[in-house]
């Protein structure tokens, strides 16, 4: 098989005329006869007839090879069309929709694909973006696809030993949940289980309208994801970190002063030079050089900085490691140094892979109550296809990659597990969407609680109002499935006092605080973090999910 990837600002394609007489219909094998999609990858996938000999195999490994073109491009979609012309000996075109089909079905639960039909002359229309990766071929060899073997899964030791997990006792049963638990990745190409759209819901922070598996953010899964991003940046600015205005493939920009490929990005200071891509889904900061030891100290860095970032979102993280076998080969010295900072044995999966560009990974994961292991960091050292080496003099370009919060839509669906699991439920207040609520007892206190607001407002203080008809109780009770850190009622004694009696939900205990001392306590709880505002009404009353529940 050959596979040739265009990164395109748009593909568009109708079928025009059967290839084989009596075909009346463009769609015999559920490929739509016209489709379209914009900053996408246009994948032209030519089928050969000794495919047939490992055609699964095959098909997993162009699957793969897709993922990493998505991944690297940032791109959108991807849209697959056969193109018989590719190859010397191509297959039948019912073996050519066997392929598509198992390629859509692999890609499809991560990213928009849509697939050409099979059988049709189509005319085409593309617009291919200019930057110098923006075109790239693949060749599948069915042999090596049969020969490779099975993804092996151990734990490696700070002596660097694999060890099955069998073989050890009950004390390592967390890292082995990690490893049973099919953990997704931490960027937005990699495989994993959907996210828990029914939790997000529940949560207030998400819905899926059709239930197909898109998102669409809810305002207040708005705030949490927006006060991640910026979080990520305030991270790579710590670092230094330039930002990418228009991200090429693995960091290299196509104009400004990116970096090249003969001038990496890595410069000859004390630490890594990295750039930073906001991306559309998962921010990331990126370092490049064709010097092993500052890969590899970039790398640390990169580990360093998402420990550092799962920590700030108070969430139970366990590291994964996956590895070639090629690169566990060379490296299990300083494989064994990376798991020996950790405190127990670290899970890892060693696999062959003898296309594509990644050699190592580290996802930071957490288990939510239905044994799924969520990335909510990661970093990456991959090394430059051939083709794309330059002067073999010079050595490969090895560029390391890490997601300090990982994709925001698994975050925030991470934030939601470990919220759930928790007695009173809550998130760090820094990504609370809401870090202040007010409840008032009658319509004669809703006064009292806007002045408060208002002076809560000049701290960055996330603040609204619960004055629905519910009762105090059931408002009470909202504040806390809603994870609201800091919350008051507003009587009569409150209304002519300087002092609120505060409930501090994550401590499970009331204090008497004036305003001025809520909004320390809010400020000393965000500390450095980001500060976003409620992007909905005040009053929550007047917002749309409250409309069955006592809003007026």
């Amino acid at each position: 098989m050959r596979v040739l990837f265009v990164h395109a600002d748009r593909v568009a394609f109708e079928a025009t005329t059967a290839v084989e007489p009596g075909v009346d219909a463009a769609e015999p094998d559920g490929a739509p006869s016209a489709g379209e999609l914009t900053d996408c990858v246009a994948a032209f996938v030519g089928v050969e007839s000794a495919d047939a000999t490992a055609l699964d195999a095959v098909v997993a490994d162009a699957a793969d090879e897709l993922r990493a073109a998505i991944d690297r491009l940032n791109a959108d979609g991807a849209v697959l069309s056969p193109a018989d012309h590719l190859v010397d000996d191509p297959a039948d075109a019912e073996r050519v929709r066997t392929v598509l089909r198992g390629l859509d079905a692999a890609i499809a639960p991560e990213i928009e694909v849509v697939r050409a039909p099979v059988g049709w002359h189509a005319a085409l229309d593309l617009s291919a973006k200019g930057h110098p990766f923006a075109r790239r071929s693949v060749r599948i060899d069915p042999a090596d696809a049969r020969e490779a073997p099975p993804t092996e899964r151990r734990l490696l030791g700070a002596d660097g030993e694999l060890t099955h997990p069998e073989d050890l006792d009950a004390a390592l049963d967390d890292a082995r949940a990690v490893l049973d638990a099919d953990p997704t990745g931490a960027f937005a190409g990699d495989r994993g289980d959907g996210l828990a759209v029914e939790r997000l819901r529940e949560s207030g922070l998400a819905d899926s309208p059709d239930d197909d598996g898109g998102l669409r953010w809810l305002p207040r899964g708005a705030v949490v994801r927006d006060v991640l991003a910026a979080y990520a940046a305030d991270l790579a600015a710590e670092r230094d970190g330039a930002p990418i205005e228009t991200a090429g493939v693995d960091g290299v920009r196509t104009g400004g002063d990116a970096p090249s490929v003969a001038d990496p990005g890595v410069e000859s200071t004390d630490r890594p030079a990295w750039r930073f891509d906001p991306g559309r889904e998962t921010p990331e900061l990126r370092a490049a050089t064709r010097d092993p030891e500052r890969a590899r100290e970039a790398f640390r860095a990169g580990v360093e900085v998402a420990s550092r970032a799962s920590e700030a979102l108070g969430l139970d993280v366990r590291p994964m490691v996956r590895a070639t076998r090629a690169f566990y080969a060379d490296n299990e010295t300083w494989l064994a140094e990376l798991a020996g900072a950790f405190d127990a044995p670290v899970p890892v999966e060693v696999s062959e892979k003898k296309r594509g560009s990644r050699s190592l990974a580290v996802d930071l994961l957490t288990i939510d109550a239905d044994d799924r292991a969520l990335a909510v960091a990661g970093v990456r050292l991959d090394r430059a296809a051939p083709d794309r080496d330059g002067p073999e003099s010079d050595g490969p370009v090895r560029r390391v990659r890490c997601a300090p919060v990982g994709r925001l839509d698994r975050a925030v669906d991470a934030l939601a597990a470990s919220a759930a699991r928790r007695d009173p439920p809550g998130i760090p207040t820094w990504l609370a969407p809401t870090q202040v609520r007010l409840v008032p007892v009658a319509d004669r206190h809703l006064a009292r609680c806007e002045a408060v607001a208002t002076a809560l407002d000049p701290g960055g203080v996330r603040v609204d109002i619960d004055d629905r008809t519910a009762t105090v109780g059931d408002r009470l009770a909202d504040a806390a499935a809603d994870w609201v850190p800091y919350y008051a009622v507003v009587g009569d004694r409150e209304r002519d006092a300087d002092a609120l009696d505060v409930t501090v939900g994550r401590e499970a205990t009331e204090r008497e605080l004036t305003v001025s001392q809520l909004r320390e306590a809010v400020a000393a709880a965000v500390g450095d973090k980001p500060r976003s505002r409620l992007s909905t009404p005040r009053r929550v009353s007047r917002r749309p999910r409250f409309a069955d529940r006592g809003g007026r």
